[in-house]
């Protein structure tokens, strides 16, 4: 999936969305980045707790902490076909 400013989505494109996919591609700009899941959690303000569980796919996360995530690692997230 690719990964725009949610604002721009739909609610049902939200509902749509496929956190797996959302999951991984935050996992490998974190990787490409060279940095830490503690890195990221300072970086966005957001409980390191969190950002791990978010990571490794044990809770969810509410749009605004993803976007702080997206924004710091400089990732989008689009419509399906788009």
């Amino acid at each position: 999936m690719p990964i725009v400013p949610k604002s721009l989505l739909t609610k049902s494109e939200l509902e749509d969305m496929n956190m797996t996919d959302v999951r991984k591609e935050i996992q490998k700009a974190l990787k490409r980045s060279g940095n830490t899941r503690y890195w990221l959690a300072k970086q966005t303000g957001i409980r390191p707790a969190t950002v791990y569980s978010l990571i490794d796919g044990n809770s969810g996360i509410n749009l605004k902490s993803l976007g702080k995530v997206l924004d710091v690692l400089g990732l989008e997230i689009r419509p399906k076909g788009k």
